[in-house]
């Protein structure tokens, strides 16, 4: 296998897995600042695991059946933004 290939990709999947692990850490703030209650905190942190668990198995097979080199960097691009897109959040 490539090395350049192998760096790539362990880079992208450790910018997919630190976004994922970055929602815990953000709920006090969420809470704090957003006004947010218990239950939509845990709400909010039930749907990342749960969306992640069932959509990464789906998306992989998907993604091996067919040739989508493109999903990868999608995802990474996709999961930047949806955390970066947490400090425009207003109401």
């Amino acid at each position: 296998m490539n090395k350049k290939y192998l760096y790539v990709l362990s880079a992208g999947h450790f910018s997919c897995d630190i976004n994922t692990g970055a929602l815990p850490g953000l709920l006090p703030f969420f809470v704090t600042l957003y006004g947010m209650d218990y239950k939509l905190a845990a709400g909010l942190m039930f749907a990342s695991s749960f969306l992640s668990s069932i959509i990464q198995p789906l998306i992989g097979y998907i993604s091996d059946k067919k040739s989508y080199s493109y999903l990868m960097p999608l995802g990474i691009l996709l999961s930047g933004l949806s955390l970066g897109s947490v400090a425009f959040i207003h109401d």
